[in-house]
């Protein structure tokens, strides 16, 4: 009726599965939770800068969904939110975004590239896990990478660490071969201890 659209509620299109492409309009402020999950032929969807939130596993199960930008507006991103996303192959997470918080991206086997942004400073439990990328920065902000939050990346070779005061969850490469994976980071760092620990090789920051 000519109204301007700020929101689409929680489970609003779950499971709509014929859908492909979504346009949203630059009033959008919020995506309800699972708003968008199983909708499993979606491939395509822009998402406008002027969203302040997207809600819990709202693209869980969009395995065909080929891009994603994270707006600019937000500063988290939430719950299982890009799950089993398989076909993306890269992945940038803003400056903006200060939280990652646990399954947001996993399982999402396809990506090849993964950059996160300066501002992030806490990845949770599980978050990548699965993706399949050669080399990941962590940047300098980050206090607390999760337990787990690199499981089963098997692609995964070399690690580097920003913050050489940087805490670790529990076995953040579970399930990878010790011998395979490098941890980059700066001497007399909790990166060097970490990687002492666990038996992973070591390499100073140049």
């Amino acid at each position: 009726e000519g109204c301007p659209v700020t929101e689409i509620g929680a489970s609003a299109f779950y499971g709509m599965w014929k859908i492909n492409s979504i346009t949203l309009p630059e009033t959008m402020k919020i995506i309800g939770d699972s708003a968008f999950e199983n909708c499993k032929s979606l491939n395509s969807i822009n998402l406008p800068n002027s969203i302040l939130t997207i809600g819990k596993s709202a693209f869980k199960n969009c395995n065909w969904l080929a891009s994603i930008n994270i707006p600019t507006s937000m500063t988290s991103i939430e719950y299982s939110t890009f799950y089993y996303c398989e076909n993306l192959s890269s992945i940038y997470i803003p400056d903006n975004i200060k939280r990652i918080e646990e399954r947001a991206f996993i399982n999402c086997f396809g990506v090849k590239s993964l950059t996160i942004g300066s501002g992030v400073e806490y990845i949770g439990f599980l978050t990548f896990a699965g993706v399949n990328t050669e080399e990941i920065t962590i940047p300098e902000n980050v206090q607390l990478v999760d337990d787990s939050a690199f499981k089963g990346c098997v692609d995964l070779r070399r690690m580097v660490f920003k913050n050489p005061n940087i805490t670790f969850g529990k076995n953040i490469f579970q399930g990878l071969r010790v011998e395979n994976i490098t941890v980059i980071g700066y001497e007399n760092s909790t990166a060097k201890a970490y990687a002492e620990e666990y038996g992973y090789k070591f390499e100073l920051i140049q």
